[in-house]
């Protein structure tokens, strides 16, 4: 809550604790002098009965009308006389009401038995108003100092917002002049110390900033280095991989000369290939997984617009790579995923490396921790990665299993598809299926399924058809081939080419007896044409672990 809340909140509270204690007080005293007095007056009239019983008792007719007129400027009732049943014996009315007159509105009647008189009867009227009226009055000058108390309180309190919370509030930061010295003196301890702060940050960014670039710089550098002990490799081949190592220490040396560009503009889009991008990291960094090999799965060319540079987007791959560079002890796969879907980009890097325990993924990403157990990570790429990552609306996720290997899926978004073919690569990345079946009834079956169903499908007359575009589908969509696609071309033959090409969950959807068909170990199951039962296949069933 800032201070101006605070004051808005509370400004009313004394005028208002004020006057609910100034009201509890008069509800307290009114009821309590309203009891009192009608206490006083049932009194006074059992007196004045005891006094007229002595009046009648001496045949006084006199003494007992000044006794009964003494009601009436004493006690301050509106009337009295005595009563023998309906028949009015003495009076002293103001109003001049006889016996038989009943109780009127705001009116009280009290009856006091004469002793010794028979059935005469004292009978004084005294009204509500009159009482109330007396109790206003004395209770009006009470009233009159609370209002004074609370325009004093009032007026002390504008001033005190006036010459101490405006400043504070408005001015505090500012050169005017203040009335109050503490508050100019705070003032400059509040400049001085903000001042302080933010040489400390500038200092801790230049840190920081100087960090990072030296932790990016030293990739390059490690592939120059490795390239310098291969001089034996081809020289077309050395030559493009020294390119793309000097390029990219180029490119961190330049982001540490240019000021402008030590605080990115998130707000700008860039645009560039992707495909060449990725395929340019692999290149730098196959030289360094000695005896390994480095897989890219996607498009050659990938344009895009989107708000992380390709600067960021190697630095993010670089890092992600060579991690897996340092699992990988036995055996040496990396493989390198590009894929496209509804405006946003996913990359997988997937390796065959040792692998991470759930103790050490929660602590993956936090700044400093290294899980390279050889003293040369720093503990800045991964936290690097998710920062970059986050403020531009990606997200970065790790799945592993000890002995088998991890799996990095990078997504950012991407606000535009710049070429027709880029976006046709795109919509076979997406696919949630793939059919190939020689029978035109077969496929429209399918695809009027799957649009049913909110799946999405493409579908093949022919294996060569597939061939064709296998490069752009994803390797993890299931394929469905039917046995046989005519001219006694079997589809269970083809799925071992299928499988060589990466795909590793392929099904045979056919209506022949399964009896009759040779099952490899590249198909995951046999079912018939109908697609009703394919929907647990279509969807994953676990979610890596997300970062930031």
């Amino acid at each position: 809550m800032t201070l101006k809340e605070w004051l808005k909140k509370y400004h009313t509270r004394p005028q208002m604790i004020v006057a609910l204690f100034m009201i509890s007080v008069w509800v307290f005293f009114s009821v309590r002098s309203f009891y009192a007095i009608q206490v006083k007056n049932d009194t006074y009239v059992k007196q004045t009965a005891d006094l007229l019983s002595l009046a009648f008792n001496q045949n006084n007719r006199v003494l007992a009308e000044s006794i009964l007129g003494m009601v009436l400027t004493q006690a301050g009732a509106t009337g009295a006389e005595v009563c023998s049943g309906e028949t009015q014996v003495i009076g002293a009315n103001r109003s001049l009401n006889s016996c038989t007159e009943s109780r009127k509105l705001f009116e009280r009647i009290v009856e006091v038995k004469i002793t010794g008189s028979g059935t005469q009867v004292i009978r004084a009227r005294f009204s509500y108003l009159d009482d109330f009226w007396s109790i206003f009055r004395s209770l009006g000058w009470s009233l009159i100092l609370v209002l004074v108390g609370i325009y004093f309180i009032q007026s002390t309190k504008e001033r005190i917002a006036k010459d101490i919370f405006d400043p504070l509030i408005n001015n505090l930061l500012g050169d005017k002049s203040l009335e109050i010295n503490e508050l100019n003196e705070l003032r400059l301890k509040i400049k001085t110390s903000k001042d302080i702060e933010a040489e400390k940050a500038v200092m801790l960014a230049i840190r920081e900033n100087n960090q990072q670039v030296a932790h990016d710089i030293r990739s390059p550098i490690a592939a120059i280095s490795a390239l310098v002990e291969l001089m034996d490799l081809p020289q077309n081949q050395l030559k493009k991989a020294l390119d793309q190592a000097v390029s990219r220490a180029k490119s961190v040396a330049n982001f540490l000369l240019q000021a402008e560009m030590r605080v990115d503009n998130l707000s700008d889009v860039r645009s560039f290939n992707l495909g060449t991008a990725v395929n340019d990291i692999i290149t730098e960094k196959s030289p360094l997984f000695v005896g390994g090999n480095i897989k890219y799965i996607g498009p050659p060319n990938f344009n895009v617009e989107t708000k992380l540079s390709s600067a960021s987007l190697a630095r993010i791959l670089s890092n992600v790579i060579d991690n897996s560079i340092h699992a990988c002890l036995k055996e040496k796969e990396i493989e390198v995923e590009l894929s496209c879907n509804a405006g946003e980009v996913k990359i997988v890097i997937s390796d065959t490396g040792v692998g991470i325990s759930n103790d050490v993924i929660r602590k993956v990403g936090t700044k400093g921790f290294s899980h390279r157990n050889n003293g040369t990570g720093t503990g800045r790429g991964v936290f690097s990665a998710i920062k970059t990552l986050k403020e531009i609306g990606g997200s970065f996720s790790l799945s592993s299993e000890l002995g088998k290997g991890t799996q990095v899926t990078i997504q950012f978004p991407v606000s535009e598809i710049l070429d027709s073919k880029t976006r046709e690569i795109m919509d076979l990345n997406s696919l949630d299926l793939v059919l190939i079946d020689d029978e035109e009834i077969h496929r429209t079956t399918w695809e009027i399924w799957s649009s049913k169903n909110g799946f999405k499908i493409k579908t093949y007359s022919n294996v060569q058809s597939f061939f064709e575009e296998s490069k752009s589908i994803g390797n993890c969509t299931p394929i469905f081939i039917d046995s046989n696609l005519g001219a006694e071309f079997k589809g269970e033959v083809y799925a071992e080419r299928i499988s060589d090409l990466g795909f590793d969950s392929i099904h045979l959807a056919t209506s022949s007896s399964k009896d009759s068909i040779k099952v490899s170990s590249s198909i995951k199951s046999i079912i018939g044409k109908n697609p009703t039962g394919l929907r647990q296949l279509l969807r994953p069933t676990t979610e890596p672990i997300a970062f930031g």
